[in-house]
């Protein structure tokens, strides 16, 4: 059984070793620390508002995973956005992200009259955790695409 419950501000040491290995190295190539996973976490916890943050427990009231998202004025109106949706790698397929999803769907659209979700996932499409939002219904946007850049190779072209 999952028990869905609101993220309290001590929650954030029990989180992140669970975000650390919810984004391991051999599923993203990321290479996250508990050290560097705690300030993304305390970020998302003063970003979102306070019921756009929750965290699911298992029957012994172990931390499983968590989401963290905001909400979005827009010009077709409020959206539920970014956010963080992580589930301990050894607790998946168990439908705890599919409880937490849903939670703060149901939230965002309540309390906030949101009728979009939208995201980023960077996972080819056969692969989870894209494979499963779109196995939902999400569609890939194809007039968007998601870039970054080199902030120092950046100021040097524009000087240019």
């Amino acid at each position: 059984m999952t028990n869905i419950r609101d993220v309290k501000r001590s929650d954030l040491n029990h989180l992140a070793p669970i975000f650390v290995n919810a984004y391991s190295s051999d599923q993203t190539g990321e290479e996250w620390t508990i050290q560097t996973a705690l300030p993304v976490l305390q970020y998302w916890y003063d970003r979102s508002p306070n019921d756009m943050r929750i965290l699911a427990e298992n029957e012994n009231q172990k931390i499983t995973g968590a989401f963290f998202a905001d909400i979005k004025p827009w010009w077709d109106g409020p959206r539920m956005i970014d956010g963080e949706l992580f589930v301990d790698s050894n607790q998946q397929s168990k439908g705890i992200g599919s409880i937490l999803l849903r939670t703060l769907l149901n939230r965002a659209r309540e309390n906030y009259q949101a009728t979009y979700f939208e995201t980023i996932t960077f996972m080819p499409e056969s692969i989870h955790p894209l494979k499963w939002y779109m196995d939902i219904g999400f569609e890939k946007v194809d007039n968007l695409t998601v870039i970054n850049g080199n902030i120092e190779q950046t100021l040097k072209k524009l000087k240019a």
